[in-house]
């Protein structure tokens, strides 16, 4: 565990515990920006320099959400390897839908993937964008229905079918260009998804000419 993790862990679990007295969290609050402040980073964020190291259970799901959503340009983004595990330890769609959105709204991501789609801005495959976890997730259900197992394709109908949801909800850039990218082939197992999002953008955005651009090549 890092030294700035584990010198705040006590102080990040108290801030986001939901059963903790509320003058308990203030003063957990204080001494984090206090902490932060310390450390170099005033605003009361704990600045990470690296997450080598650090496994899911390090932390409650609370708080690699707290950090999560406050990451910085320059700093390090969350190892896809705890976001999976999140994401697949926890069935709540609230806070997936928080994991998806926080993974793509580090400073970094969306950097590299605004400047991706300034040459590719209607992706028909997740191979022309740039690496994140949404991508990654996207590219392991691919692979587990191309295991031929129908038991699985039938589960990652279904996956693929929430993820998307969750991207089209994110609306930012790089989320509607991952969406658009994960149901424009045309494969069994995707058509489902691919209505859903059909449903969804063609009700935004008629015209496919703002939030649906991106699902031009997905022939939604």
């Amino acid at each position: 565990m890092t030294r700035e993790i584990l010198l705040a862990r006590r102080l990040l679990e108290a801030v986001v515990d939901p059963d903790a007295p509320l003058a308990a969290v203030e003063a957990a609050g204080v001494e984090l920006a206090e902490v932060s402040l310390r450390l170099g980073r005033p605003g009361g964020r704990l600045p990470v320099d690296t997450f080598e190291g650090l496994a899911a259970e390090d932390l409650s799901l609370s708080a690699w959400l707290l950090l999560l959503e406050g990451c910085a340009a320059g700093e390090p983004e969350m190892p896809h390897a705890i976001l999976e595990a999140l994401y697949l330890g926890y069935s709540d769609a609230a806070l997936r839908f928080r994991l998806v959105q926080g993974a793509l709204a580090h400073p970094d991501t969306r950097e590299r993937y605004s400047a991706a789609l300034k040459s590719q801005p209607e992706p028909d495959s997740i191979e022309y964008l740039p690496d994140s976890w949404p991508r990654q997730r996207l590219a392991a259900l691919a692979n587990l229905a191309k295991s031929g197992e129908a038991e699985e394709a039938i589960g990652v109908e279904q996956a693929l079918q929430e993820l998307v949801l969750y991207l089209l909800q994110d609306g930012s850039d790089a989320a509607r260009a991952l969406a658009a990218a994960a149901v424009a082939p045309d494969d069994a197992w995707r058509r489902p998804a691919h209505a859903v999002a059909a449903r969804v953008v063609r009700t935004a955005d008629p015209d496919l000419s703002g939030y649906g651009l991106p699902f031009g090549r997905a022939r939604i």
